[in-house]
């Protein structure tokens, strides 16, 4: 049944339907029961049954329970694009305040319980008793449990004391005040609501713990935890920027300590582990003739294996290589240049290779003329000899990580030099015939001496 529009003492018309609709002669009060729905402007409630009091431009509704204990027709209040679930609620037209028990909404991948909620006038929302998480259960399987708080619908919610707890189990690990944010179109620091597991011998963990800062435009900054039961932890701190039409990249480092067993037991093991992660592109529109790059990956050999977080293709890997590289053009010259600084390390056997400076120069195939200079409108022989240079310099070393750390260079194996790449080439015609003498002169140096005396 639906009787539209019944007009109260408020500006917008309030419909309504329900399976059983009962109103008193004597009052402008009624009684919706069965799939209960009432809608007034933007707003909109649903429930099993819903008390009408027209004179006051009020409304409550409330949820039943089934035979088996479950809940029938919760509640649902839609404002706005918000939506609450709750127990039971009253709400009032004219003043926007409303009133709620056990009430939940999910907003931004977070859900949002409270034992009792205020909504004001300006939509936001007064809570004591609040639990805050990401997992949809409907009793948490963890929670940051908050005395007070206030809720901004779309933006934040921020609180007192608040602590973490598994199920209804309280944990030391505790804040003062908590900022949680709930947009993800604008950068807004707060908590960052970590996820929950079983890791096997490890214990149980909370993965990603941690607090997000945007500094400014163009930089952000992130620090993470990890936390197992079993005595592990890993801390992680990273860092984005991102300049447009200039460059962007990001920055991260990671130290964690894992433990398996107990002190003294036979399948006892710790282990330490580091690692660092370095991008960096540069937009090829900010300096046409010049362009740096980066792909930093190093760290100690263990961390994949060992490793808290390693996804399944970086446990398979057994190597991770760097690169650090700077290219230059001269304008109106044909020459060009590279530095680099590469880097490999294989986890399995613990070598690594470091190959830094790395330095190569280019000639593009150009006219004796050309280089010494002579007037373009004057066509001599010169004109008809072309030459292109090359040549580059490395130095390499390998040896295992255990030697770099304790910087052994009499360990280390050493290798450099500089070679050298010389073309001349030429064409000329005599009749039918075509002559294009060319000679090459490759020069190659090594710094590295043989000593043959017993």
């Amino acid at each position: 049944m639906l009787i539209s529009p019944l007009v109260a003492a408020q500006d917008d018309p309030v419909e309504y339907r329900a399976d059983d609709i009962y109103f008193r002669v004597d009052s402008t009060v009624g009684y919706l029961t069965g799939n209960a729905w009432v809608k007034s402007g933007s707003m909109t409630l649903t429930a099993h049954r819903i008390v009408l009091r027209l004179d006051d431009d009020e409304v409550c509704a409330f949820g039943t329970r089934d035979s088996l204990g479950a809940w029938v027709g919760r509640p649902v209040f839609e404002d706005n694009g918000q939506s609450f679930s709750q127990d039971q609620l009253c709400y009032n037209f004219s003043t926007g305040k409303g009133l709620s028990t056990h009430a939940v909404t999910q907003e931004q991948g977070t859900v949002f319980h409270a034992g009792k909620a205020k909504r004001q006038p300006d939509e936001t929302v007064h809570v004591r008793s609040g639990k805050f998480t990401t997992c949809d259960a409907e009793d948490p399987h963890f929670h940051f449990h908050l005395s007070k708080a206030i809720m901004v619908p779309n933006d934040k919610v921020v609180s007192g004391p608040l602590y973490l707890k598994f199920r209804k189990i309280p944990t030391p690990l505790a804040l003062p005040f908590g900022w949680f944010p709930l947009q993800q179109e604008k950068k807004s620091q707060g908590v960052l609501l970590p996820s929950y597991g079983d890791g096997g011998n490890l214990g149980f963990f909370l993965k990603d713990l941690g607090y997000y800062v945007p500094i400014g435009e163009h930089w952000d900054a992130k620090l993470l935890a990890d936390i197992y039961t079993g005595g592990s932890w890993a801390v992680r701190l990273g860092s984005n920027y991102n300049h447009r039409y200039r460059n962007k990249g990001g920055f991260n480092v990671s130290f964690q300590r894992q433990r398996q067993g107990f002190a003294g037991t036979p399948g006892f093991a710790l282990a330490n582990n580091f690692f660092v992660r370095w991008t960096h592109n540069q937009d090829p529109r900010a300096r046409p003739n010049s362009r740096f790059s980066a792909s930093v990956n190093f760290g100690s050999s263990g961390n994949f294996q060992q490793n808290l977080n390693s996804s399944q293709e970086e446990y398979l890997s057994n190597t991770f290589q760097s690169s650090v590289q700077w290219n230059l053009k001269v304008p109106r010259s044909p020459f060009s240049a590279t530095v680099s600084a590469r880097h490999s390390q294989n986890s399995n056997t613990g070598n690594v290779q470091l190959t830094v400076p790395s330095l190569s120069v280019n000639m593009q195939r150009t006219t004796l003329a050309k280089l010494v200079g002579l007037d373009a409108g004057r066509v001599t022989l010169l004109d008809n000899v072309a030459v292109t240079y090359s040549s580059q310099m490395e130095n390499s070393v390998e040896a295992p990580d255990s030697v770099f750390g304790a910087l052994d260079f009499a360990a280390m194996k050493i290798r450099n030099g500089l070679k050298h790449k010389v073309k001349v080439s030429s064409s000329s015609s005599l009749g039918f015939v075509s002559i294009a003498p060319s000679f090459s002169y490759n020069q190659y140096d090594s710094f590295e001496a043989l000593d043959y005396r017993e």
